[in-house]
């Protein structure tokens, strides 16, 4: 119930340029400034005479810095004098992070750690079509590996393993008020994994396999 929460300055400076009406480029630099943030941490804990190693959440003392840039596209092809490829598009962004000032350290190595919860690359893709009556659209998202916990299991920092996730969506348009749409979730059946700083000691798999979805939807 103490926890103070995350608290930081944030800066960021954009450039954008637009190629039409539907079509842009962009980059970003992004910094912050984190003064307070919540880390897990393991600790000797007495109770009734007996020392047990307590995790919990706590606060973290040191002031952490993030400097990143992000670049992305959104490109319509409604340029094109082709009937298909005139309702298609892709839209993409990449995101490169690098903190400095966190204190975690490996136990055994002495080596630096990177900010809990922060991937240093990360991207995303989608394609789509869309018309007055049907559209479709794909998306993957990916994520460089990351740490969750400075000191875990056997005193390892434990970590999060690059995960990518691809998603797809459709809709009809069967009037102008009703429409059925389907989603399907995770197509790739990708699973999502932790480790004790080596995949030679996994700490999780976790896999919840693909979903699907379909319904309707109604306008008023």
């Amino acid at each position: 119930p103490e926890l103070q929460p995350f608290r930081a300055r944030q800066y960021d400076a954009g450039f954008e340029y637009y190629i039409n009406r539907t079509s842009f480029l962009s980059a970003t630099y992004f910094r912050k400034e984190i003064s307070s943030f919540i880390e897990n941490r393991t600790q000797p804990e007495v109770v009734d005479g007996v020392t047990y190693a307590i995790t919990l959440p706590v606060n973290g003392a040191q002031r952490v810095t993030i400097n990143g840039a992000e670049v992305g596209a959104q490109v319509a092809f409604d340029f094109v004098n082709v009937p298909v490829l005139r309702h298609m598009g892709v839209i993409a962004n990449y995101t490169y992070s690098k903190d400095s000032g966190y204190a975690g350290r490996d136990f055994f190595t002495g080596g630096a750690l990177p900010f809990p919860g922060l991937s240093r690359h990360s991207y995303n893709l989608s394609a789509y079509y869309e018309d007055s009556v049907f559209s479709v659209r794909g998306s993957y998202n990916w994520r460089s590996n990351y740490l969750i916990t400075a000191l875990g299991r056997g005193n390892n920092p434990e970590f999060g393993e690059a995960f990518g996730q691809l998603d797809a969506s459709a809709s009809v348009n069967l009037t102008d008020k009703v429409s059925i749409f389907a989603e399907g979730v995770n197509l790739t059946d990708a699973t999502r994994a932790e480790n004790a700083n080596s995949v030679y000691r996994r700490t999780l798999l976790e896999t919840y396999g693909r979903r699907f979805y379909g319904g309707v939807r109604f306008r008023f």
